[in-house]
């Protein structure tokens, strides 16, 4: 069988805080979105992505990643259905393995920036 490849990158600013969840099962993860332009004056555009993250990645993020952060986000598409109304609908999240920090994010109560450990 041939490989294959999914694989996303992103960088982009944070549109709300991360905010830490729980699966049923007891499983830590965190979501927010996430927004991305393309092109420039009258043809820029916003694109808007939904992350998600898992155990010490989720955990980072609630403690350092603030709405308006900007990030590199490198992960997989998800791609799950959901029904409204009667209507079936696909949806699609971003599982992200690796973040990184650009500029942004919470200041301790020292005043001073500082970055996610990852």
């Amino acid at each position: 069988m041939a490989k294959s490849l999914n694989k996303i990158q992103l960088i982009g600013y944070i549109g709300k805080d991360p905010e830490l969840k729980q699966t049923p099962k007891g499983k830590n993860y965190a979501e927010f979105p996430l927004v991305t332009t393309d092109g420039t004056g009258d043809y820029a555009h916003a694109n808007w992505h939904q992350i998600v993250l898992w155990g010490k990645n989720a955990d980072a993020a609630v403690k350092y990643l603030v709405k308006g952060a900007r990030v590199y986000v490198e992960g997989v598409l998800d791609y799950y259905e959901y029904t409204k109304g009667n209507a079936k609908h696909r949806g699609v999240k971003i599982t992200g393995f690796q973040v990184i920090y650009l500029s942004g994010g919470t200041k301790p109560e020292g005043g001073e920036e500082t970055e996610a450990p990852w």
